[in-house]
């Protein structure tokens, strides 16, 4: 299923034809996102897409608050089953749904409505407490240059996953559908401020774990990271104990390395 980044007319035009030949398995999916946090479209559009594998359709990111699917489900998918695989693919946030017309085209249309849950007891952030809960560490590595990405991921290879990533295409939705126990994340990147992919994750995620890495330690730079959230800062070239150090003060790792 094809994910596009804004409501095409045309686009969705192109599917009636199929439609009609078999209208009574067609869906249409209007999704509209509420709570308190910022909500990532792209993230959210990619689990979607993810629950309607290997289905015919298309998913439009309407806007930051809206996401429309058209989507052939067969004729016994109902509001309740739908709402159940949503939850399944997007446990971060609460889906109710609701049938409220058909279309001019005969289609079932369906409302979505996707409430984050950002809390849970004790106001303890929810997604904190996945990562905590979850027995596998996990390490995220952003960095134009791969000998420093070796460089991390060999101190921390024997300990937990790394995960590793070489510009910014879809750095944010990645963190929020790995959710990682610390993220070593480089200032300075090709076409993009690594003070940017920060401010972003901290947006989605203000318990998020993050150490900035550079090869300057330009003050202006190490204090704008601290004051958005930034919880660590090491210069290239670093030492494999400094890096492990930063790991151990993740609250969320299980298993601390002996430095």
């Amino acid at each position: 299923m094809q994910v596009l980044q804004q409501y095409n007319m045309t686009q969705f035009m192109k599917f009636i034809p199929t439609i009609r030949k078999d209208v009574n398995s067609w869906r249409v999916l209007d999704v509209s996102l509420s709570g308190k946090t910022n909500h990532n479209t792209a993230f959210i559009a990619k689990r979607l897409q993810t629950y309607f594998t290997d289905r015919d359709g298309v998913i439009f990111i309407c806007n930051s608050k809206q996401i429309l699917v058209l989507v052939r489900m067969g004729t016994d998918a109902d509001p309740a089953q739908i709402s159940t695989g949503i939850n399944d693919n997007l446990p971060r946030h609460s889906c109710t749904t609701r049938t409220t017309k058909v279309t001019a085209e005969g289609l079932l249309h369906i409302q979505v409505n996707l409430q984050d849950m950002d809390t849970v007891e004790n106001d303890v952030s929810r997604l904190f407490s996945m990562r905590q809960k979850r027995e596998e560490d996990i390490v995220m590595v952003v960095d134009d240059d791969s000998f420093i990405r070796s460089v991390i991921a060999k101190a921390f290879e024997p300990y937990a996953k790394v995960v590793m990533y070489q510009d910014d295409m879809d750095i944010v939705e990645t963190y929020l559908d790995i959710l990682p126990d610390i993220v070593f994340l480089d200032i300075h990147m090709p076409g993009i401020s690594g003070i940017d992919v920060l401010e972003e994750i901290i947006g989605f995620d203000d318990s998020a774990h993050i150490v900035m890495i550079s090869i300057d330690s330009n003050s202006d730079n190490v204090l704008a990271a601290k004051k958005l959230g930034a919880k660590g800062f090491a210069r290239k070239p670093f030492a494999k104990e400094k890096l492990q150090l930063a790991y151990n003060k993740s609250p969320t790792v299980n298993q601390k390395i002996k430095v």
